[in-house]
């Protein structure tokens, strides 16, 4: 009795938000039984659900063609965007190292075509809207850890897909009243 007062009624949460909790665990699953688990992280944040994926599960290194395990996994989270209305952010991140290609002569050029590359594939092949997808490329300046070890470095290159909340229905008003030097209130 007492382990059932843990427990979340998902009854009673609104249905928006139990349509974010459905996808999370959708994408959580998806990625325990295909084996990716250390490739696919999904979790719920402030501007809404973040799913990140490593860059080696949809690139090859230096590359901005999606291989085919990021495309098959890309697939699966298309359908799950066909299911819900919120507009999605693709945010491509790499490490601190030099890319050293002249097609991409620095990690704002392969970070920025990455997301492109992400987003594409979800409006071609996934038929997102469009309308509802946004590509930003990072670079290396938002590291999930220090740029110290191989594995960090690995771990900070990334793609992050953004769900994002919607923005609230009504913004709040805020009176505001200036006041003047001689302590008078303009208007």
């Amino acid at each position: 009795e007492e382990a059932a007062t843990n427990l979340i009624n998902f009854g009673s949460l609104p249905e928006r938000k139990y349509e974010y909790v459905r996808v999370s665990s959708s994408l959580t699953d998806y990625a325990v039984e295909n084996g990716m688990s250390d490739q696919i992280a999904v979790n719920i944040g402030e501007e809404g659900i973040y799913i990140s994926l490593s860059s080696a599960l949809l690139f090859p290194s230096g590359s901005t063609e999606l291989g085919a395990g990021g495309k098959m996994t890309l697939d699966a989270i298309a359908k799950l965007l066909n299911d819900i209305q919120n507009d999605v952010r693709v945010e491509a991140h790499t490490d601190d190292t030099a890319t050293g290609s002249p097609v991409f002569p620095t990690n704002w050029d392969l970070s920025s075509a990455r997301a492109v590359s992400v987003v594409r594939y979800l409006q071609t092949v996934g038929e997102v809207a469009p309308e509802r997808l946004s590509a930003v490329g990072l670079a290396e300046f938002h590291p999930l850890y220090p740029n110290d070890t191989i594995e960090h470095r690995s771990l900070n290159r990334r793609a992050d897909i953004l769900i994002l909340f919607p923005p609230e229905e009504e913004a709040p008003i805020i009176d505001l009243q200036l006041s003047t030097a001689a302590g008078q209130q303009s208007q």
